[in-house]
């Protein structure tokens, strides 16, 4: 019964239209930095219980994760002017660009961009395919 109470009320139009319009406000309230922050510390908790297989490292969920640093981890060392190797497609000279500022992804080779969640998943994806 409680199930069906909650169903009804997630998807209650009304009830969506609420919440838009309270977290509208609440950002030009506090700023979106802030409202990031607050959700970034109320989520970590969710993070804990949720992640804890280490199929997404808990880092990227408290904003401390660096889009290098995953990088690293995979081999993927800078080379000239700060670009990589990408993995993505056959590179034989540094394409890959990454910004820790923006936590995105950029080759100029193969087209292949993103944000970090997307650059982790597809470097799992890469490795996995790689050991088969």
């Amino acid at each position: 019964m409680a199930d069906i109470f909650v169903d009804k009320i997630l998807h209650n139009a009304e009830v969506e239209k609420r919440w838009i319009q309270t977290t509208h406000d609440l950002i030009k309230l506090n700023g979106f930095k802030k409202m990031l922050d607050k959700f970034l510390d109320a989520s970590s908790k969710v993070a804990d219980e949720l992640y804890t297989k280490n199929t997404i490292p808990k880092r990227f969920f408290k904003g401390d994760l660096k889009i290098t640093e995953i990088a690293d981890d995979f081999g993927l060392k800078p080379l000239k002017r700060k670009l990589r190797i990408c993995p993505f497609h056959e590179d034989k000279s540094p394409s890959l660009s990454l910004s820790n500022e923006k936590g995105v992804f950029n080759c100029f080779g193969c087209g292949a961009k993103g944000n970090i969640i997307t650059f982790y998943s597809m470097l799992k994806k890469v490795k996995s395919n790689a050991n088969k």
